[in-house]
């Protein structure tokens, strides 16, 4: 009977500080282990604690710097990110008037519908409570797809 051990790296804690250009302490950034896909942050002095194996590479990331992949070591580290500017695109405004209108519109012809409902008889609808034979319901007489209806589009 043959039996094969498959030996694993020595696991080790990766201790280290990440600080910016200014020797500022970097709070909350992630150290991803490609390995394990397991993330660690950061404390608010920049202090970190992984644990690791020999050969484990690890992914820097933080939305204000700059993205790194570094080789853990058994000794403290210092690790040194670049600030990172995260320019966006043109921004281009539109006029909400044409939208307003139809709003304004469909708006007016809930008010007269909601209107003539506060008009509704309930104990007309004839529509028997089937818990109570002596009580009556009724509906609202609007429908969730007629207010759907009244916001749609029209060409």
């Amino acid at each position: 009977m043959l039996s094969f051990a498959q030996q694993t790296a020595p696991m080790f804690n990766f201790t280290g500080r990440i600080i910016d250009t200014d020797s500022i302490p970097v709070e909350h950034a992630y150290l991803v282990n490609y390995r394990s896909l397991r993330a660690y942050a950061t404390d608010i002095n920049g202090h970190f604690k992984i644990p690791v194996q020999t050969g484990d590479s690890l992914k820097l990331v933080h939305v204000s710097y700059e993205s790194k992949i570094i080789k853990p070591n058994v000794k403290d580290t210092c690790i040194i990110v670049d600030y990172e500017e995260n320019m966006i695109g043109a921004v281009t405004v539109k006029s909400v008037d044409l939208e307003l209108k139809y709003f304004y519109k469909n708006w007016e012809t809930i008010r007269l519908q909601m209107e003539q409902m506060t008009h509704y008889s309930y104990r007309n609808s004839k529509v028997a409570n089937p818990y109570n034979t002596n009580q009556y319901t009724g509906t609202t007489g609007i429908a969730l797809s007629d207010i759907i209806q009244l916001f749609k589009k029209r060409k």
